[in-house]
């Protein structure tokens, strides 16, 4: 994760010193679901709609509430597919780079299957 980020800032900095601009979403615990569909997706679609290619998507963990995604015969596995599906239908269209990290919720909170 640290090469990661060390990479994600390199990158941002060979931007800034070429003198291009880059926007750059971060985009954290958007896996916690909602009746009327999860704010911050909703707030994130709003705002990529005007953006070119020159943007950066950083889905930063904690992408499925409660406990990721649960295995095919888990009741609730349909629920923690709309999730993550809801995060990436959101992106349609969008002509940036986009990344998911998993967070301590998407791994089960660290526990064993």
């Amino acid at each position: 994760m640290r090469k990661l980020i060390l990479l994600f800032c390199l990158g941002c900095y060979g931007l800034l010193a070429t003198g291009q601009s880059h926007t750059v979403y971060l985009v954290g615990d958007a896996g916690e679901p909602f009746e009327n569909g999860n704010p911050v997706i909703h707030l994130l679609k709003k705002h990529i709609a005007y953006k070119s290619a020159q943007s950066t998507i950083l889905y930063l963990g904690d992408n499925i509430y409660p406990r990721g995604l649960p295995n095919q015969k888990n009741l609730h596995r349909k629920e923690a597919e709309d999730i993550i599906l809801g995060q990436i239908e959101v992106l349609s269209g969008y002509q940036g780079q986009v990344y998911m990290i998993p967070g301590n919720h998407d791994w089960d909170k660290g526990k064993t299957k």
